[in-house]
């Protein structure tokens, strides 16, 4: 009877000893998994923030492609009308776009520049009317 409760005895102390390894190795496995959930974490967010970057890309370039494009129409001899409908441009600039495609075609003439005060005389005085 005694050897059977020293038996027992050891067989408990066996348990316990393998309870505590392997309550120490599950210790060890929950650190490690919160470690990779914070690395995920940090990783959805780098990746939200690169497609973030990629769709402010992809607009910017979509506008870059329709001005280009709306340069060769000008170029080809497209209207104004035609720059709003198929470019999507705001009215006023398409009519910049047509002007300035006309003075770099020397259909019409630049201004030049000047600051003589005698030239303001062909403005409307500036400031507030009383």
């Amino acid at each position: 009877l005694q050897k059977q409760m020293d038996q027992q005895r050891a067989q408990a102390r066996h348990a316990d000893k393998e309870v505590q390894k392997l309550n120490k190795q599950l210790l060890e496995v929950r650190s490690v998994v919160v470690g990779l959930g914070q690395k995920v974490t940090e990783q959805q967010d780098i990746i939200q923030h690169l497609n973030e970057r990629i769709r402010e890309l992809e607009h910017a370039d979509t506008d870059g492609r329709l001005y280009s494009r709306a340069t060769k129409m000008v170029q080809l001899g497209a209207d104004i009308n035609e720059l709003i409908e198929e470019c999507e441009l705001p009215k006023a600039e398409a009519e910049l776009m047509l002007s300035l495609q006309k003075k770099l075609a020397g259909k019409e003439k630049i201004p030049p520049l000047s600051s003589q005060p005698s030239d303001d005389s062909n403005y409307p005085p500036r400031g507030r009317r009383r």
